[in-house]
């Protein structure tokens, strides 16, 4: 069962050392807006913002380059810049969509990028960072399938951004929209996965003319 949680509720009558919550007089409160899974025992977030980790997987769009240094925006408020070693070859040019990890988060809006992998072609869609947990699924169950139902790739950035490139990028495009507007809602993995092959079959005799 899952209920709405609004920030300062209760969601425990004791402590819990759980994510977006915090301990006052020995009873477990919400700092978000999100909705309480009683089988996970998590408190998932329905608003608010990307805050950068180490680690994070990000996607972005390369938006200046110099003698030795790439800068790719993320957000309307963080940057991320790469600078390559020496024996680094991949070249980026402003425009290009790059996969990379971050790295040291401090407090400044420009963070460090690793390991940059150029996604080509494709298409680029934004959704709610706070959504991203649920596109991707436990284990990665729910984007694992989305990948192997529709033949797809897929890249999916922490900072709230998705790249999709294959035939069945439409299906897989909107498989990811209708995660994002229904992440509260039980049953979803289930639910995309039946959504996807009714979408696939479809395509399938739309094909073969009937």
């Amino acid at each position: 069962m899952r209920n709405f949680i609004f920030p300062g509720e209760v969601v425990a009558e004791r402590q819990l050392r759980m994510d977006n919550t915090y301990i006052e007089n020995g009873v477990t409160r919400s700092c978000i807006f999100g909705v309480f899974d009683d089988e996970r025992r998590a408190l998932i977030p329905l608003e608010g913002v990307w805050k950068p980790r180490s680690g994070d997987i990000v996607v972005g769009v390369v938006s200046d380059v110099t003698r030795n240094s790439y800068r790719v925006k993320l957000t309307d408020h963080f940057e991320g810049i790469y600078v390559p070693g020496k024996m680094e070859g991949t070249v980026f040019k402003v425009g290009d969509v790059m996969e990379a990890e971050l790295g040291p988060v401090g407090r400044r809006p420009v963070i460090e990028l690793e390991r940059p992998r150029r996604l080509s072609g494709g298409v680029l869609i934004n959704v709610k960072p706070v959504r991203i947990p649920r596109i991707i699924g436990r284990e990665d169950t729910m984007i694992r399938q989305i990948i192997d139902i529709t033949k797809c790739r897929v890249a999916v950035g922490r900072n709230g951004i998705v790249w999709i490139s294959g035939k069945n990028l439409g299906i897989a495009m909107e498989a990811i929209l209708k995660i994002e507007r229904e992440a509260h809602v039980p049953g979803l993995t289930n639910r995309i996965k039946l959504m996807l092959e009714e979408r696939i079959k479809e395509n399938k005799s739309d094909s073969n003319g009937f």
